[in-house]
């Protein structure tokens, strides 16, 4: 119950994230200029070590691929709240959104941790700390700097509705000030020391050496990933009864064409093909069980289709089930409708509404 309960919690910040930011009409000013490997979700995985992901939830967003407000749903939540906010984040952070060119937010409440790579001028972030009460935590640490409230880890976790500040983002909407860690490139924070010390130090196997990332990442991101989301599937579909671990949606792009995929990890390629064989014949006709419509009808009204099924088997014997839907702009596709197919998906997984691929 208390995981179930943990995903929904993240789910519902998810939701609100895209609510937020789908009404905003600001427009962007000047953004920082990222390189394609800047930009990879491979390179931000080198800098998250290994032993800080427990394979529980992830969610990433590219701010820098994405087209349009209606389509920023993952990432760090609080920074996809409040995106644009340049002026006030900049006041309590020192540094703009547009400074992010990607933020991950990794783990489940309260071991979670937020991640954010851009280009932060650490003079102006060391500023806006101290006013808010933070000092350096010592002794220093190889890696990353520490940071935290009056100079130690625990003294901004005590909730705090007085000293509440909704763009300060680590902490700042329940009036906490949670621990920080960062340079110029990167910024990482959490309520958990443990956790916070093993990221800032930097040590040992990265993320993006895991054999088990590794074949995620040759699943889902064979092009840019502007989008991820991985959670255990047993999480949005509390009746499983497949040899099923996790879930992932990502967004990329074809040419220029959006795409959604939908990726279900099995424990080998023979639980996967047996999937596929089934899918292959109940995906005509699922049904959304929330509002009783096909999807097929769902995917029409976005411009959506489903495309052929993939499977990816890894080095550890895991096998990825790759669902991949297409979409495609027409004069007669509502932009907001087209903007937002990742949010669809995302939807889905919240709302426990994925039965559909069990049937």
């Amino acid at each position: 119950m208390k995981k179930k309960h943990s995903w929904l919690v993240m789910a519902a910040a998810l939701l609100v994230a895209a609510v937020t930011v789908s009404v905003l009409v600001l427009t962007r000013g000047k953004s920082q200029a990222y390189t394609s490997e800047e930009r990879s979700l491979e390179d931000f995985l080198s800098m998250v070590p290994a032993e800080a992901f427990q394979w529980d939830n992830l969610s990433f967003a590219d701010y820098q691929g994405i087209r349009s407000p209606t389509e920023i749903t993952a990432g760090f939540y609080h920074l996809t709240s409040y995106y644009f906010n340049n002026e006030k984040i900049s006041a309590s952070m020192g540094f703009s959104p547009e400074d992010v060119g990607q933020s991950m937010a990794i783990g489940t409440v309260p071991f979670d941790q937020a991640w954010l790579k851009g280009k932060f001028a650490t003079e102006r972030v060391e500023e806006a700390l101290k006013k808010q009460g933070y000092l350096p935590i010592m002794p220093e640490q190889e890696g990353l700097p520490l940071w935290g409230l009056e100079g130690n880890f625990s003294a901004g976790l005590q909730i705090d509705t007085e000293k509440r500040d909704m763009f300060f983002l680590f902490g700042g909407q329940t009036g906490q000030r949670w621990p920080v860690a960062f340079d110029e490139g990167v910024m990482v924070s959490s309520r958990d020391e443990q956790a916070l010390r093993v990221s800032a130090a930097g040590k040992g196997p990265m993320l993006s050496e895991d054999p088990r990332m590794q074949t995620l990442l040759k699943a889902l991101a064979q092009q840019p990933v502007k989008q991820l989301i991985v959670t255990q599937a047993v999480k949005v579909m509390p009746l499983l009864a497949e040899p099923l671990h996790l879930i992932a949606i990502a967004q990329t792009e074809e040419r220029g064409k959006t795409v959604v995929l939908l990726g279900l990890e099995y424990a080998d390629l023979s639980a996967a093909q047996t999937a596929e064989k089934r899918l292959n014949r109940s995906l005509p006709n699922a049904v959304l069980k929330i509002n009783h419509r096909p999807l097929a009808e769902q995917l029409n009204e976005h411009g959506g289709k489903r495309m052929a099924l993939r499977t990816v088997e890894g080095q550890d014997g895991k096998c990825w089930l790759v669902i991949p839907f297409q979409f495609t702009e027409s004069g007669n596709t509502n932009p907001l409708q087209y903007g937002a197919p990742f949010r669809l998906f995302a939807q889905m997984m919240s709302r426990l509404d994925m039965d559909w691929l069990m049937e």
